[in-house]
């Protein structure tokens, strides 16, 4: 059996979890709802979409406590992660370093604050979400309305 030429497709950005609902309708041949940010990889192959400028993924640090959330922000070959409760800061160079074994933060200084502006920025827009749930286990957090991220500490 062949497989379709579609399914070939080699894509040199990363992709989201938030990608995976507009795929599988676009394979449906359904239309994607406005409001859904996730962007299908067929359509960005195609050039029907502009690629993501960059990947978020937030995860909690600790399972049984949802509460202690982690962000990575990958960009091209690097990705920042900042784990809010520890206030603790990593930078990868993943073209060199894909297994994170040496954290960068505090020689690629550049390059760190970039990926920090870009995060803060993302922060700040979900922050102002109505029904973003992780705010509101940040809010369960700290006992009262999420700060701006507007200057992150190292």
């Amino acid at each position: 059996m062949n497989t379709p030429e579609i399914f070939n497709i080699n894509l040199p950005m990363p992709l989201s979890h938030i990608d995976l609902g507009p795929t599988m309708l676009e394979f449906a041949n359904i239309s994607q709802p406005s409001n859904y940010e996730g962007r299908s990889p067929i359509s960005i192959a195609l050039g029907k979409l502009p690629a993501h400028p960059y990947v978020i993924s937030e995860t909690p640090r600790n399972i049984p406590e949802p509460t202690f959330f982690a962000w990575a922000l990958t960009k091209d070959n690097w990705r920042l992660i900042y784990d809010k409760v520890g206030g603790c800061w990593q930078l990868y160079d993943l073209d060199k370093d894909a297994k994170e074994q040496v954290n960068l933060v505090d020689i690629e200084t550049a390059k760190l604050n970039e990926l920090k502006a870009l995060l803060a920025e993302y922060l700040n827009e979900q922050a102002i979400k109505y029904n973003y749930s992780r705010w509101k286990s940040l809010k369960c957090m700290t006992k009262k309305k999420p700060k701006r991220f507007r200057k992150m500490a190292r």
